[in-house]
């Protein structure tokens, strides 16, 4: 991770909770970061790229997702909510992250 930015879904989930948020878990959906490690199927990535990361992460399997709609997916999660995010010094991220 290179950085990680604070928004006020941050510091609303700080002081009042968030629906999707469960404990323990590592914050941070606003993220900036160096590729250190491929899948060897990642042929438009190269080892030390900077990357945005989108945070909504998709099921892949959902009508919405089938038809590329993935920000519409019946079971989105989210990275810092869901899953792990970028305040962890090392994020995995599925492949449509990046």
């Amino acid at each position: 991770m290179e950085a990680c930015s604070v928004c006020g879904t941050d510091v609303k989930m700080l002081e009042h909770g968030h629906k999707d948020l469960k404990y323990p878990r590592v914050l941070g959906h606003e993220i900036v970061g160096r590729i250190i490690e491929l899948r060897t199927d990642m042929e438009n990535l190269t080892l030390g790229d900077r990357v945005q990361v989108w945070p909504g992460i998709s099921c892949g399997q959902c009508r919405p997702c089938h038809r590329g709609n993935d920000n519409q997916c019946e079971s989105q999660g989210i990275l810092g909510f869901n899953l792990d995010g970028g305040y962890a010094e090392y994020v995995a991220l599925p492949p449509g992250n990046v």
